[in-house]
């Protein structure tokens, strides 16, 4: 799909709200690191990436969690 970021390879500024592009050029090469947030149909996400060489971000883990309501 044009336009599409390549699977798993996200850039610096992707989506990551609060991690700025400096944190991502001082951490070390192979830092892992987590991201938690609230997708668009509600499910919990959380996602861990790793900061490859070029300072791309590659997804290693992504997990879903299942939509909860009170008295779940």
């Amino acid at each position: 799909m044009p336009g599409r970021a390549q699977q798993g390879a996200l850039k610096p500024r992707s989506p990551l709200t609060g991690q700025s592009r400096t944190k991502l050029t001082k951490s070390p090469v192979g830092s892992a690191f987590p991201h938690d947030f609230i997708d668009q149909y509600g499910r919990q996400v959380e996602k861990t990436y790793i900061i490859q060489p070029d300072r791309s971000l590659i997804i290693a883990h992504r997990q879903y969690k299942p939509i909860r309501f009170f008295g779940d």
